[in-house]
């Protein structure tokens, strides 16, 4: 257990499907790929009107297979940023300014070793990507992200200067210059504050979904953010609730995920500053839409990899069928007690269904959200200012926070 003021160790207490807890090795790897991934990308400075990409290869040699997964899995976390284009102008999926990851591994079992549940889970059944140049995924209605994932047999010939390389010998030298408590435990001080902008309450329920990015209308919410919320000391994440609620385990862990882009995200905006002369606090308002789409692909990357899964036509319909509270109540049922629609509707998911080490039926957990954001505003356009707020609050979190 580490002791320190605004560290701590979270890891652990995320289960499998099966309510138990991950190997200690694996639970080990994910700390040091979070310590390693976050080290080489500190760097990387993409602004919301830039035109670069980030491309990386990693490597995975049958001896340090688990590590370099790990890699693999925190990359696809946090590698993500502004300028992605989920649409061009005529709503047409354009899947521009993606981050492409490359995997290179000669093992022949290397896709399901990437679908294990520590590992990629859920992402790869759910969104596109290629294995030596064929599509790996020929499924309909796949959701769009910022990441494009190639998996390969071979490094590519034309290696570009700025392609950043991982391998598990670079991932010794760096760890090498760590101490175990910047390994092994995570401030999480940026992510309690992303936590209480989830939980504003009224100021932010309040506000109507129409005209989500004018501004204006978050002015009230920033100052009682500011100006009441900042003025508590940070509490930890971690509390009681996490033992036996694996919900709050899996929202603190995404607040902790969310709040690792802060940094970048400022200095994508100071760095288009710099290069337009545009002033910084205008320039966080006017790039708020890109933000937010950013956010949203980040968080439809760590939902999947959390093992959830977006809802089946089935639960579609008869979402559709319900109003108000019930269809509140049939939401909440799908993310957090998804067994209690198998056991009311069995017959709607004969291909969802997977048995634990006891033989008991059992399926994963759903979440409407999971489509692309401009489907949202269909779906759940209520849901949209969380993200438009969130992006406005950075600047003060970091603030807050000293950095």
């Amino acid at each position: 257990m580490i002791n320190i003021p605004g560290r701590e160790t979270p890891f652990q207490y995320l289960k499998n499907r099966d309510g138990k807890e991950f190997d200690k090795i694996i639970v080990a790897n994910w700390y040091k790929a979070r310590t390693y991934v976050l080290e080489k990308l500190k760097d990387i400075i993409i602004g919301p009107s830039s035109g670069k990409t980030l491309k990386v290869i990693v490597e995975i040699d049958r001896q340090h297979k688990d590590m370099m997964l790990s890699v693999v899995r925190h990359l696809a976390l946090a590698a993500h940023f502004a300028n992605y284009e989920e649409h061009n102008e005529f709503g047409e999926i354009s899947h521009k300014n993606c981050t492409t990851i490359v995997i290179v591994s000669k093992d022949n079992d290397i896709e399901e070793e990437l679908k294990k549940e520590h590992c990629l889970n859920n992402l790869l059944k759910y969104c596109q990507y290629t294995v030596n140049g064929e599509y790996g995924n020929t499924a309909n209605n796949l959701i769009p992200i910022d990441l494009d994932i190639v998996i390969t047999t071979h490094l590519p010939k034309d290696m570009d200067e700025d392609v950043v390389s991982m391998t598990y010998e670079d991932v010794e030298n760096v760890l090498g210059t760590k101490d175990d408590n910047e390994i092994f435990s995570i401030d999480t001080r940026k992510a309690a504050l992303c936590y209480d902008v989830y939980n504003l309450g009224k100021e932010i329920n309040n506000l109507p979904y129409e005209d989500i990015h004018n501004i204006s209308r978050y002015n009230q919410a920033l100052n009682v953010f500011q100006y009441n919320r900042l003025r508590n000391e940070i509490k930890p994440i971690i509390n009681e609730e996490w033992k036996d609620s694996q919900k709050d385990v899996t929202n603190g862990l995404s607040n902790i995920f969310c709040a690792d882009r802060f940094s970048s995200i400022a200095a994508g905006i100071k760095d288009t500053c710099l290069s337009t002369g545009e002033d910084e606090t205008t320039l966080w308002e006017d790039k708020s839409m890109k933000l937010a789409i950013s956010e949203h692909a980040r968080w439809i990357v760590e939902k999947l990899i959390f093992g959830f899964r977006p809802v089946s036509d089935n639960e579609r319909n008869r979402y559709e069928e319900l109003w108000g509270n019930q269809r509140k109540r049939y939401l909440m049922l799908l993310k957090e007690d998804p067994d209690i629609l198998l056991e009311k509707f069995h017959e709607d998911y004969s291909s969802e269904i997977f048995y634990d080490d006891k033989g008991i039926e059992h399926i994963a957990p759903a979440h409407i959200n999971l489509c692309s954001f401009r489907e949202l505003r269909r779906v759940d356009p209520d849901n949209r200012k969380y993200d438009s707020f969130l992006m406005l609050a950075i600047p003060i979190i970091l603030d807050k926070i000293k950095e």
